[in-house]
């Protein structure tokens, strides 16, 4: 983080070239005219470094579904006038004062806009109760959107806000500190001894009017403090808005229930006649009803359907990253007292992240290996210290050597980031092995002594002139820096010599005790020691932390400035391993050096888990496309090939597994997995290179435009259906299997599609190709886990811009718009068939022998827009299920209730 007075002159130089596109040049000599006037004398390329990383991000709107059915006026909004906008004008503003790009203020302004109008006209005189969910990603900012749309919702007339922050106290901590800087204007516990100094919003705005919070940063609303304040509620919001900040606990919303039914309640219909907004952060979470359909519901379920229902104008907004458990909701759920459950019947709005979000698309999808930010742990080694499954008893002799590694990597890249001047920073790391707080505390142990170890060698031995001789410590160190931070993609600025990061790693720990800012902390309900970034921050001092813990570690706690994870679970749930994630957020200026400790096996789960999840999101663009909604058309979750469960059972009783006719409009189809069979591999080498021959001989060669491919355009579409049923994967698993439904598919859909494109992925081609042993192989990781065949890296054979072959000019404009990984998908009017071949090199470097030098394996693209099907096995929810058997297609059912 910049000082203050860095910080305002950064804060100068973004507003100045807000809307512009300057370049580095005018960034430099703008921040030097600034650094004049505040006089300034310190460091000014740490400042144009962050200005640069300011001003290149962007962020787009999202998309949304909605029930176009009702008669719901999305336009009201539009009354608020501009000077009535002083809680979300005063947000924005501490937004871009703390340093965020105006771009991506004013887009989140939009978007909540947008959100907005999907509530309900608290001013009308009509009686509501809207359901919403809004879905981001994991450590993506959710909290700053919701608060945005917290403080618009106060704007226009919503005097009651319940934010349920979770089930672990330290994340309903860290929200009442968000909400008391960006919608409070001072820190609620001070504020209700009699303390009035002016925290965030109002520190910017002395007039800042401050709304009244009946929770604090230690204390939860409870029923001591409900029978304290026997007050009606509507004698309270004629001076200002109401928000909790509240944890989601059965006690703590059985005592609102009971205050506000008690003290609130009209007599004449037993309502509240005030406008209430709850925003349920990780709505997955807690809030769902697991109990057994037919069965009453879950009680945290059941009062939180309670409060809502007895408010005459309530809108619930669920947020989360893991969608999973909230879409098998059913939507037609009633209970007698608690009515209609929390299903998003109104909407579902989807979240686009800002482009220098660091999340699963970028360090498991994206192009490349994606070794730069993974080290593979063998779970044999991990298992003889922390064995899967262990109890609350184990006894912990000592650290995995490769815990020890990470521990210097994590060492490492603090020395790193202090060189790069960043010195102020929070700097963190993770450790999450258990989820007992008795081995908790024995690795805290451990890693104290093994961290003062390293202090200690370091000052002792760090000025001797053989060091490495003289300290084995310091040699692992020095071979810790040559394997993870010596990368050639790195620039002259990026990099540094061992001997100044030694010398760092010196200074860092040879400070006076009083400086020395390194703390390990153990996170969990029974920890004592909080993990409070904002103690350091006054004494303007960056902490270096490493914490420790399991669940707690597991949703919505940001950890600042993380930097390394040492990660090591069993859980095989897609909506817990995704919230485990707690390396995705923003990682300005240092993402390079952030390194995830995991297992194979977890980076296999975490690449699958990274496609669905951006299936469900690419789900709803296509929904709104279709304009669908809701509660009419439903979603599904792509089944797993590696076990893995989508949410808890309990979860998604109101799912079912089941067989149905499915489309793959829209949809890329790859063969990410290589046979293993000699034979198998030239006898589809042989069929490779017939087709090329037979498209060369038909002259349907495109005028060769770039060296990655050779692209044929207008190819019959029966011959490539005849040669995609000749070609043999050499195996069988669920992988192929739904890519041969696909070559079904696109037999039938041969009427609509008689053309299509083929194209050779080659690898940087010097010369044009006269011959199919022109073709250059493409270079792809994999890893053998003794299976017939190998599984390519990241679950990808291509890249991102492979699909955009074949489109002309206009086609391209319009596919680059859509920002997003089926944007040439959405571009496309014909089908598109990729071949390539892959030289497969190991994860551990060493190249196997008893294959081909290059491996063919293939893909399909198709276009959106068409409605055939063919039959494949989902996990849908109600709506889904409920739009097939609406529509006409029971007998595509030929599954059973999942349980």
């Amino acid at each position: 983080m910049l000082n203050d007075i860095q910080q305002s002159i950064a804060n100068s130089v973004v507003t100045f070239f807000d809307g512009k596109s300057p370049t580095g040049e005018a960034i430099v000599e703008k921040t030097n005219q600034f650094v004049a006037v505040y006089g300034y004398e310190g460091s000014v390329d740490v400042i144009v470094r962050h200005i640069e990383s300011v001003l290149s991000c962007s962020m787009s709107v999202g998309d949304v579904i909605t029930d176009s059915t009702s008669e719901h006026n999305k336009n009201w909004p539009e009354r608020i006038l501009s000077e009535d906008k002083i809680y979300s004008n005063g947000y924005e503003q501490f937004l871009k004062h703390k340093g965020m790009a105006p771009i991506i203020v004013n887009t989140i302004s939009k978007v909540n806009d947008e959100i907005l109008g999907l509530l309900g006209d608290p001013l009308s005189s009509t009686s509501f109760q809207r359901r919403g969910l809004v879905v981001g990603d994991v450590q993506s900012g959710k909290t700053g959107n919701y608060l945005s749309l917290v403080t618009k919702a106060a704007d226009a007339g919503y005097r009651f806000i319940i934010i349920i922050a979770g089930i672990h106290n330290n994340l309903r901590k860290q929200t009442q500190q968000r909400v008391d800087e960006g919608f409070i204007g001072r820190e609620s516990l001070k504020a209700q001894i009699g303390g009035v100094k002016p925290i965030g919003v109002a520190k910017l705005n002395p007039q800042h009017p401050h709304p009244i919070s009946f929770t604090t940063q230690e204390d939860d609303f409870n029923s001591r403090f409900a029978n304290q304040m026997q007050a009606n509620l509507g004698d309270l919001i004629s001076r200002s808005p109401v928000v909790l900040v509240i944890k989601k606990n059965t006690n703590t919303l059985k005592s609102l229930y009971t205050w506000l039914t008690k003290y609130s309640k009209n007599r004449h219909d037993d309502k509240i006649d005030i406008p209430m907004l709850m925003i349920d952060d990780e709505s997955d979470n807690a809030s769902i009803n697991t109990s057994q359909i037919g069965d009453d519901p879950t009680r945290t379920n059941s009062y939180l359907r309670k409060i809502l229902h007895i408010f005459r104008q309530s809108c619930y907004v669920g947020y989360t990253a893991t969608p999973f458990a909230n879409i098998f909701i059913d939507p037609d759920a009633y209970n007698s007292e608690t009515l209609e459950d929390l299903f998003p019947k109104d909407f579902i709005y989807s979240l686009s992240p800002p482009t220098n979000y660091f999340g699963p698309q970028k360090i498991f999808l994206k192009d490349g290996d994606g070794s730069e930010h993974i080290s593979i742990l063998d779970p044999y080694e991990v298992d003889r210290f922390f064995p899967k499954g262990h109890k609350k008893t184990l006894k912990v002799t000592d650290l995995p050597q490769s815990l020890k590694l990470a521990i210097q990597s994590f060492l490492i890249t603090k020395a790193i980031r202090n060189l790069r001047g960043q010195s102020n920073d929070h700097c963190s790391m993770l450790i999450n092995v258990s989820t007992f707080v008795n081995v908790q505390n024995q690795i805290k142990n451990h890693v104290d002594s093994y961290v003062d170890d390293i202090r200690k060698e370091l000052i002792i031995n760090g000025q001797l002139p053989d060091i490495e001789k003289s300290s084995e410590v310091i040699k692992q160190l020095h071979q810790c820096y040559n394997e993870y931070f010596l990368n050639d993609t790195k620039t002259d600025e990026e990099l540094f010599h061992w001997k100044e990061v030694l010398v760092e790693l010196i200074h860092m720990f040879g400070d006076s005790p009083k400086d020395y800012s390194f703390k390990t902390f153990v996170v969990n309900s029974k920890s004592q020691d909080a993990l409070d970034y904002n103690d350091y921050k006054k004494i303007g001092k960056g902490l270096m932390a490493i914490t420790i813990g399991g669940f707690s570690l597991s949703r919505g706690l940001t950890i600042e400035g993380l930097t390394t994870s040492y990660f090591y679970r069993s859980t095989k749930m897609y909506d817990t391993l995704l919230q485990m994630g707690r390396w995705f957020g923003y990682r300005p200026g240092y993402e390079d050096l952030c390194r995830i400790f995991m297992t194979e096996e977890a980076y296999f789960w975490y690449q699958h888990i990274a496609n669905a999840s951006q299936n469900l999101k690419d789900q709803v663009a296509s929904m709104n496309q279709m304009s669908l909604t809701p509660k009419d058309f439903g979603l599904y979750v792509q089944s797993s090939e590696e076990g893995l469960m989508v949410t808890a059972k309990n979860k998604s009783r109101r799912g079912q597994k089941i067989e149905l006719s499915l489309s793959f409009a829209g949809q890329l189809k790859e063969l990410h997995q290589l046979t293993k069979d000699l034979g198998v591999q030239k006898a589809n080498l042989d069929l490779f290179e017939r087709l090329w021959d037979g498209l060369v001989k038909q002259n349907l060669r495109k005028p060769l435009e770039t060296k990655q491919a050779d692209v044929f355009q207008g190819v019959d579409t029966s011959i490539v259906v005849d040669f995609l049923e000749k070609f043999n994967p050499g195996f069988s698993d669920l992988n192929v299997l739904h890519f041969q439904k696909s070559i079904e598919y696109l037999d039938k859909i041969q009427s609509k599609y008689p053309k299509m494109d083929v194209t050779f992925i080659t690898k940087n081609k010097t010369s044009d190709i006269t011959t199919f042993a022109d073709f250059n192989c493409i270079e792809r990781k994999a890893y053998d886990k003794g299976e017939p065949f190998y599984r390519l890296n990241k679950a990808r054979v291509g890249g991102q811009e492979d699909e955009k072959h074949g489109l002309d000019l206009d086609q391209l404009e319009n596919g680059e718009e859509k920002n997003r990984a089926a944007r040439y998908r959405r571009a496309r009017q014909k089908p598109l068939l990729l071949l390539y071949l892959v030289k497969i090199k190991s994860i551990d470097g060493l190249n196997d022998t008893s294959t081909l030098e290059c491996v063919p394996t293939i893909a399909l693209s198709f276009p959106y827009g068409d409605n055939n099907t063919t039959v494949t096995t989902i996990l849908a929810n109600g709506p889904y299920i409920n739009s097939l058997l609406d529509s006409g297609n029971e007998e595509d059912l030929v599954g059973e209730d999942y349980e």
